[in-house]
């Protein structure tokens, strides 16, 4: 384990020389390589933790964007074609730890950690044809529906749509691995993804595929998305049989004109296979604003609910129902930085909804069948 974690640690050091060595350089060829990310990181307080009914006090992190750092890059082939690569990983600011699970659909929850857990893919991108990539990806319909379906400020969209989509399982499929993923131009306000994930299963070519798409529609102030995703299981000692599938859709909705923005969400997820890894038979809705009160203060609010299916509560203590609201403020100290405060609490039925996201390394503070809230102040820089 010493020597994996001094691999780790050195492959970073090693990309992040080679992005500072080309990135230094002018963007000759046509070429270019940049480095990006994110860091959210705040002081907070928790009703209860996960496991004990008591009062918890932590440093929060990613309580309204995911931390993060990426490596991206392209290079220019003549007559619009470009190549594209891109590898994204996560970072938890606390503790100065790098990567996480790679978990896929119905696949099943993962035992290693990946450096570049949200994103390692190559790919080409045209501007008449729209872009291919290969590899582990973001999946096309995630970034679209998770931004457009929150009415938070700064796209703050952790503590409020991610949540929601956590505790109904969708989390498995914020990245893909072995995928095939392609994005259409966008024609006449229109734009269409669609994504393909090989199972890799031998002999059966359908255990652990993926399969979906999203279409939305802008036409400012307004844009609405609607897709949906198809996910296998594959046989494994959890009691999943290949083939066995979860499948759901995702209705978002937004009206921004700068000021004030408002937001819907409604999804519908079916596990009649009772797919476990948290997945959860149910429907979700979601509403949701904004409002700047000055150009550097916005306010936000939120209010949604979960409610599960009869047959995934039966022969449990749990009720059906899961709420949670959320208020926030951002105050902006400049484009790339912020400071928030955020209030948030959920009252669970067998939907673990946490009030606040807290970091994938062990951050996060979810219950089953109680009353949980999250507070926290704090700070978010972009680089």
């Amino acid at each position: 384990m010493k020597h994996i974690q001094k691999f780790q640690r050195s492959a970073l050091v090693a990309a992040v020389l080679a992005a500072t060595a080309v990135g230094a350089q002018a963007q000759s060829g046509g070429s270019s390589v940049r480095i990006y990310g994110v860091l959210d990181v705040g002081v907070s307080t928790f009703s209860r933790s996960s496991t004990m009914d008591k009062r918890l006090t932590k440093i929060n992190t990613d309580t309204n964007s995911s931390s993060i750092w990426g490596l991206t890059g392209t290079e220019d082939l003549g007559g619009g074609l470009a190549a594209q690569f891109g590898f994204e990983g996560a970072l938890d600011p606390k503790s100065g730890g790098a990567g996480g699970a790679n978990n896929t659909g119905a696949q099943g929850p993962t035992t290693t950690s990946a450096i570049w857990n949200r994103g390692s893919w190559v790919g080409l991108k045209s501007d008449q044809w729209g872009s291919l990539r290969l590899g582990r990806d973001y999946t096309t319909f995630i970034v679209s529906q998770l931004v457009n379906g929150s009415g938070m400020p700064n796209t703050a969209i952790n503590s409020s749509i991610s949540n929601m989509f956590a505790a109904q399982g969708i989390s498995n499929d914020f990245w893909n691995s072995n995928m095939i993923r392609y994005t259409s131009p966008s024609f006449a306000g229109f734009d269409v993804g669609v994504q393909y994930i090989l199972g890799e299963q031998p002999g059966d070519s359908s255990a652990g595929r993926g399969m979906g798409g999203v279409v939305s529609y802008t036409q400012a102030p307004f844009k609405v998305a609607l897709s949906y995703v198809k996910d296998n299981g594959v046989d494994n000692s959890s009691g999943v049989h290949a083939n066995d599938d979860v499948h759901y859709w995702i209705l978002t909705g937004s009206y921004d004109v700068g000021k004030y923005r408002l937001a819907f969400m409604y999804d519908k997820v079916s596990n009649k296979n009772k797919i476990p890894y948290g997945w959860l038979d149910s429907k979700a809705w979601l509403i949701g604003g904004n409002y700047a009160f000055t150009p550097e203060f916005r306010v936000g609010l939120q209010y949604s609910e979960i409610n599960a299916s009869d047959d995934a509560v039966a022969g449990t203590p749990y009720k059906k129902k899961s709420k949670y609201a959320v208020i926030t403020a951002h105050y902006s100290l400049s484009k790339r930085t912020y400071l928030f405060s955020t209030f948030g609490h959920a009252d669970n039925g067998i939907a673990p909804i946490q009030p606040l996201w807290g970091g994938s390394q062990g951050g996060q503070q979810r219950v089953q069948g109680d009353s949980i809230n999250g507070f926290v102040v704090g700070m978010v820089h972009r680089f």
